[in-house]
């Protein structure tokens, strides 16, 4: 990598100076990045936290973009006219709502204070377990841990956060089931949890209550958790894929689903490439490359793959998302148990598959082997930032701060203060006096990132 442009800036308004940098790739190394170097006031500064953002940067400017009064990072494409913003997102508490709720023994409808985390960045839930990452880069779990998905050594319920024990500096989290991925800084992936088909990725089938390091041969930019498999964004843009493969979800192209071996240390999909980010469902999995464009893989039996089920029920090849309307340019995508959504670059909201709870959005609880639109009545000048999903329920983020959700709501997941399914958005109208800046979705459970 050769760095392209360099910004110096208080990035994180700590008083301390911050260094920027973007780097542009080879013909080797085709992925750019920009590199973010965190100054600590005596001349030191933290290991790179990487981010991919392009083919060739050629200027990084420093401005506050979406009007947080926090500085942002734009890059500038040199192949296309695109150009990358990294949003500085202010870190906040954590509220959660749903099964257990924040740190509760029993359900709740309405959000609630996650014991007293502060200035968390990252959140993500299993089935019944929630992680979040601190500004400081430590790691905190808390809920189920019958698996040793909390990370802390036991198999211990723990209704308060703790803290996972032995990581790096950690960016992002991730989790869908009983086990949970940490990306750190530098784009090393860390598990821990339920191996029982490998979803782990350290080579073994044994369950691990501490994070162990895997191993895979490229700077990481992006994770995701599925039900039993992990994916993973190298910093060339190629996803790897490891755990279960009954129904194809690591993409490697095995021919007798439902009997596909696991993979219990990370592949390449080999057929992918100039992916930016993935999502990972209960069996299935979804990439959106740098074109906008989304290639599923894996369980396809509710329409979760959004091709018109041409490609059958356990498909172990990416597909492309072809009922996406022609133009549509994603720019953000997520995955339930069984249905998966995606965020164009209008701010238009898409889903398909699985709806018996509502969970597509689309007023109706049918199930759709195409995409569907999603009417998130936002008002006017509002536009959708960000989509999440749960088991069988689905969220959005505005950019004023507001939370929508729709589908599953038995437990109170939807954060409206009822327990009735909804196949329409609805405002989790608690939120009051708070703006979100990150949502997130467990199995019956629901989080956002809130700043006063």
């Amino acid at each position: 990598m050769c760095g392209s442009d360099i910004a110096i800036d208080d990035l994180d308004l700590d008083g301390d100076v911050d260094v920027a940098v973007a780097n542009y790739g080879t013909a080797s190394f085709p992925g750019a990045t920009v590199s973010i170097l965190e100054g600590d006031g005596n001349g030191s500064f933290s290991l790179p936290e990487v981010f991919l953002v392009g083919e060739i940067p050629t200027s990084l400017e420093v401005a506050d973009f979406d009007g947080d009064n926090r500085p942002d990072l734009a890059v500038a494409n040199g192949l296309s006219d695109d150009v990358s913003v990294l949003r500085n997102v202010a870190p906040g508490d954590v509220s959660a709502w749903g099964a257990e709720g924040p740190g509760q023994s029993g359900d709740v409808a309405s959000p609630g204070a996650v014991g007293s985390l502060l200035e968390v960045v990252s959140v993500d839930g299993g089935f019944l377990h929630g992680l979040a990452v601190t500004a400081d880069g430590s790691v905190w779990a808390w809920g189920e841990n019958g698996e040793g998905q909390l990370g802390d050594n036991t198999t211990n319920y723990s209704s308060a956060p703790v803290q996972v024990m032995g990581l790096p500096p950690v960016a992002t989290v991730a989790a869908r089931a009983h086990h949970s991925l940490a990306l750190t800084r530098p784009g090393e992936v860390w598990a821990w949890g339920k191996n029982k088909f490998g979803a782990v990725g350290n080579g073994t089938t044994a369950n691990q209550q501490s994070p162990v390091l895997v191993s895979i041969p490229s700077d990481i930019a992006a994770i995701a958790a599925g039900a039993n498999h992990s994916l993973a964004v190298d910093s060339n843009e190629g996803v790897w894929a490891w755990g279960r493969n009954n129904y194809g979800q690591l993409g490697n192209g095995c021919t007798s689903a439902p009997s596909c071996t696991p993979s219990t240390t990370p592949a390449l999909v080999s057929s992918l490439s100039n992916v930016v980010t993935v999502a990972a469902g209960g069996r299935h999995s979804l990439a959106l490359r740098r074109d906008g464009t989304v290639y599923a893989w894996g369980g396809n039996g509710s329409g979760q793959l959004g091709d018109n089920g041409a490609s059958g029920s356990r498909v172990s090849i990416p597909v492309l998302v072809d009922s996406l309307p022609t133009g549509v340019e994603v720019v953000a995508i997520a995955a339930g148990a069984a249905h998966s959504l995606a965020l164009d670059s209008l701010g238009n909201v898409w889903a398909w598959g699985y709806n018996a709870n509502g969970q597509l959005g689309d007023g109706t609880f049918n199930d759709s082997f195409v995409a569907v639109a999603v009417p998130v009545p936002v008002p006017a000048n509002v536009e959708v930032m960000d989509v999440a999903a749960g088991r069988f329920h689905s969220l959005a983020l505005d950019s004023d701060g507001t939370v929508w959700s729709w589908g599953h709501n038995e437990r109170g997941q939807l954060g409206d203060g009822t327990t009735n399914d909804s196949p329409t958005p609805v405002p989790v109208s608690a939120l009051t006096g708070v703006t979100a800046t990150a949502v997130a979705g467990g199995a019956f459970f629901s989080f956002a990132i809130t700043t006063p």
